[in-house]
C-alpha cells in the first residue's frame, strides 16, 4: 500500500508540473510573448496574477517533493500536514484556471483536478498510518527564541543592505540571506525554513516589494535545504548552501521570466545566484564558524 501511494505522490508530482506551467506559458503567449528576448510590458493587476499563480504552483510543488521524501522516510505526521497544505494549494491553483485568471482548458484542468484527487487519498492514507520514525517534536521555547532573533537580524540585514545595489527587476540585491543560511546551520532545516520566510517577508513589507509572497516559498525552502547541512562535515554543508541558494534564486527567476522578460531574469538570476547567495554563503561559513568556536547555543 505504502509503494502505491508513494507513486500516487510521484504521479501527482509530474501532473501538476505539467497542469500549471502550460497554462501559464500559455497565457504569456496570449499576451505577446513570442520568444526568450521579448521584453514584457503588463499592468500590476497582471504582474499580480502571474507572480501570485507562479508562487502557489512552485509551493505546490516544494510541497509535493516533501511528501514524497516524507513517504519514503516513514515521517507520516509531515506526510499528513503537507497533504493538507497541498490539496489546499491545488485547489487554489484549479480557482485561477476555472475563473480564467489563467489560460486552461479541460484537460490541464482535468489533470490538475486528479493531481488533487491523488493527493486527498495520499493524505487520508497517512492519517490512517502509524508513525515509523518518531514524531517531530514541536519547537521549544529556545528555538522559538532563535527564530524570532535571527528572523529580525535577516529583516533588519535585508532593508539595511537592500538598496546598495539596484536591481533591473524591481526587488533587492541583499546579502540577508546570511542570517538565513547561519541559522539553518545551527538549528536545522525547521528553523532555517522558518527565519527564512518570516525574515525576508518581514524585509519585503518594510521596503513596499509588491511580490512578497514569493519570498515564502524562494527563502523557504532555501532555509529548509540549507539546515539540512548542521552538523555535517565542512564540504556537505557547501553544497546544501549552494542548493538553496539555487532554489532561492531558480524561484525568483521563474517569476521574473513571466512579469519582465527573459533578459532582465536572466540577469536578476545570476544577480541572485552567485551575488547574493554566494556572498552570503561565505559570510555564514565564516560567521558559524567563530560563533560554534565561542558561544555555545543548544
Amino acid at each position: 500500500m505504502k509503494k502505491a501511494i508513494l507513486i500516487l505522490s510521484l504521479i501527482a508530482l509530474i501532473l501538476i508540473t505539467f497542469s500549471t506551467f502550460m497554462p501559464a506559458l500559455e497565457t504569456i503567449r496570449s499576451i505577446g510573448f513570442e520568444g526568450v528576448f521579448t521584453n514584457l510590458s503588463l499592468t500590476e493587476v497582471m504582474k499580480f496574477s502571474f507572480s501570485s499563480y507562479l508562487t502557489f504552483t512552485l509551493s505546490a510543488l516544494g510541497a509535493n517533493l516533501i511528501i514524497v521524501l516524507s513517504l519514503r522516510k516513514g515521517y507520516i505526521t509531515i506526510t499528513k500536514y503537507t497533504g493538507i497544505i497541498l490539496t489546499l494549494l491545488t485547489i487554489i491553483l484549479l480557482y485561477y484556471q476555472f475563473s480564467g485568471i489563467m489560460s486552461s482548458n479541460i484537460l490541464y484542468m482535468s489533470l490538475l483536478s486528479l493531481s488533487t484527487i491523488f493527493t486527498i487519498a495520499t493524505t487520508v492514507y497517512s492519517f490512517r498510518e502509524k508513525e515509523v520514525k518518531p514524531i517531530i517534536k514541536p519547537l521549544t521555547i529556545k528555538e522559538i527564541a532563535y527564530v524570532s532573533v535571527f528572523s529580525a537580524l535577516t529583516a533588519v540585514l535585508t532593508v539595511s543592505t537592500g538598496g546598495l545595489i539596484p536591481s533591473p527587476t524591481g526587488g533587492f540585491t541583499h546579502i540577508g540571506d546570511t542570517i538565513i543560511f547561519f541559522a539553518a546551520l545551527l538549528m536545522g532545516s525547521r528553523c532555517g525554513m522558518l527565519v527564512g520566510s518570516i525574515g525576508s517577508v518581514a524585509a519585503d513589507i518594510f521596503l513596499a516589494y509588491p511580490r512578497w509572497y514569493v519570498s515564502i516559498p524562494a527563502h523557504g525552502f532555501e532555509g529548509l535545504i540549507a539546515g539540512l547541512g548542521k552538523d555535517k562535515p565542512l564540504w556537505v554543508k557547501i553544497v546544501f548552501l549552494i542548493i538553496g541558494g539555487f532554489i532561492m534564486a531558480s524561484t525568483y527567476f521563474i517569476v521574473n521570466i513571466f512579469i519582465k522578460g527573459y533578459p532582465l531574469a536572466v540577469i536578476s538570476y545570476f544577480r541572485d545566484l552567485f551575488g547574493q547567495a554566494g556572498i552570503s554563503i561565505i559570510l555564514s561559513i565564516i560567521l558559524e564558524k567563530i560563533v560554534k568556536a565561542r558561544i555555545k547555543l543548544t
